[in-house]
């Protein structure tokens, strides 16, 4: 619900906020100094999906609004609904032939979990299934240029990249250490050839696809300069402890880190944990560096800006808290960027804020993830988004 308080929406006032103009229009204020199309963006994220309040409330249980209900069943417009749910085994769903777009094109939509990459390809490849999502580098590759199928590659909101925390040590938080480690990360060897693709090289904080995201890549990996940079600045037999989760592909990108900046003479030592663990470090700043990834909360550029350019008094969790980076002008960029209407103006505030983060700060992005998907080739009208919720069933047809 933290993406709707943004707007100083409370459980106390919200209803002050929302007023009926007439049967079909609701007039929406706030009190926080945030442009219409910030809001818009925060509206458009699931947690502001529209469900009757009366069949919500008509299961209600220990005063959770239907909330555990609703975990298993549908109160929404939308064009589906849910009629049937086997925890961990299957999701169906039914065409609501009385959503606002009209009724879906298809009547059901079963979505089974199928834990292993290999059974979901087969099931895609024998005609059992239409749609096999998260698929492995080896499964595409097995699929490619096999009849009835096509495959994508759709790029995720979700970034790999290494913090440093700056309160552990000198050289933590020294600059120069942060700009050699920048050409320490061989992006297309460990995108490429590593994890085959299943990643694309991308050093900025905004995920491509994301309004105002930059695609620059001015770094590449370069041992030699990082030599150089570490020499001038005085920095000789650097040492650091990785932490990161013991599950692929983090274990396996850490491990090629450590190779890559073994040839600056930098030593890095892999620290594999619990990702629990892991994060619970991090945000009590109990690590000297980490390897994490981060996905967007919902489709608007301030999820990532508060996260990786924003540090404010309020003791706010953030990526920039966790590297006890402190950035005053930076907060003041973030917040003019979610105050701004004009859309032009507001790309360039965070096109200036993700080249000034790429230049100096503690953060080394590397990569984008991307989903790797295959489909009947009869199968159309489906559409995958760039975040988790913006899977789409309502035009598809085969």
């Amino acid at each position: 619900s933290f993406i709707l308080t943004q707007l100083g929406w409370t459980k106390d006032n919200v209803d002050g906020f929302l007023k009926k103009v007439d049967d079909n229009h609701v007039q929406i204020s706030w009190t926080a100094n945030v442009s219409p199309t910030y809001v818009l963006s925060l509206l458009s994220a699931p947690v502001s999906s529209i469900i009757d309040e009366k069949t919500a409330m008509a299961n209600a249980k220990n005063g959770d609004f239907g909330n555990a209900w609703l975990a298993t069943h549908s109160a929404g417009s939308g064009p589906y609904q849910i009629r049937k749910v086997v925890m961990h085994q299957v999701v169906l769903l039914s065409a609501n032939p009385t959503s606002p777009a009209g009724a879906p094109k298809m009547k059901n939509i079963l979505i089974k979990n199928v834990p292993e990459p290999a059974a979901r390809r087969l099931l895609l490849e024998q005609g059992d299934a239409d749609i096999a999502r998260n698929l492995g580098a080896d499964q595409i590759a097995a699929l490619n240029g096999k009849t009835g199928v096509k495959t994508e590659a759709i790029p995720m909101a979700s970034l790999y990249y290494i913090q440093f925390n700056i309160g552990a040590n000198e050289t933590m938080k020294n600059p120069a250490f942060w700009e050699a480690a920048r050409y320490l990360w061989d992006y297309k060897g460990i995108a490429n050839e590593l994890l085959k693709g299943q990643f694309d090289v991308h050093q900025s904080f905004l995920p491509k696809g994301f309004l105002g995201a930059i695609n620059d890549t001015p770094y590449s990996y370069d041992p030699e300069k990082a030599k150089a940079i570490l020499k001038k600045a005085g920095l000789s037999n650097v040492t650091f402890k990785l932490s990161t989760s013991n599950q692929p592909p983090y274990l396996d990108i850490a491990q090629a880190l450590q190779g890559s900046f073994a040839k600056a003479g930098v030593k890095v030592e892999v620290v594999p944990g619990l990702s629990s663990e892991v994060s619970t470090n991090v945000k009590a700043h109990k690590y000297e560096a980490t390897l994490n990834a981060w996905g967007s909360d919902y489709f608007d550029p301030n999820t990532n800006a508060a996260s990786f350019a924003y540090n404010p008094e309020d003791g706010s969790k953030t990526i920039a808290y966790r590297s006890d980076w402190h950035i005053p002008e930076l907060n003041k960029q973030v917040i003019a960027a979610t105050a701004e209407s004009d859309p032009k103006k507001r790309v360039a505030l965070y096109e200036a804020m993700q080249r000034e983060v790429m230049k100096n700060s503690p953060y080394v992005i590397g990569m984008q993830a991307k989903n790797l998907i295959a489909l009947r080739d009869n199968l159309k009208g489906y559409v995958q988004g760039i975040n988790p919720d913006m899977v789409y069933y309502s035009q598809v047809t085969k």
